[in-house]
């Protein structure tokens, strides 16, 4: 059961990164992209690798975490996307305090709150 779990946080990992990638290509590059059956729709790539970071264990949950965390503090921030997803870091925060709740960076989260 562990391994089917892995397994399938590592395909839902590679599947949202593909999307994510290939929905920033060119247009013409975007073309010769889909004429080979690839897609890239972003709201695939947040699902996939939200379920990753948050439900299924393992290495490619940390791996998916990073890859959320670079999105959305480089390439969203710099590239002038969108508003910064607070609630997503939010999330990440509070799981990280249940796996380590003696962290001292659990005193400044709930002054914050």
């Amino acid at each position: 059961m562990t391994s089917k779990a892995h397994f399938e946080a590592g395909v839902s990992l590679e599947r949202g990164f593909r999307h994510l990638v290939v929905s920033f290509l060119p247009p013409k590059l975007l073309r010769i992209i889909n004429f080979l059956g690839y897609r890239g729709v972003r709201n695939i790539a947040f699902a996939e690798l939200n379920k990753t970071a948050f439900e299924l264990p393992g290495i490619y949950s940390i791996i998916s975490e990073l890859v959320l965390i670079g999105y959305w503090i480089y390439i969203e921030t710099h590239g002038c996307f969108g508003p910064k997803n607070v609630t997503f870091f939010e999330k990440l925060i509070e799981k990280k305090l249940e796996v380590y709740p003696n962290v001292f960076i659990n005193e400044l989260f709930e002054k914050i709150q």
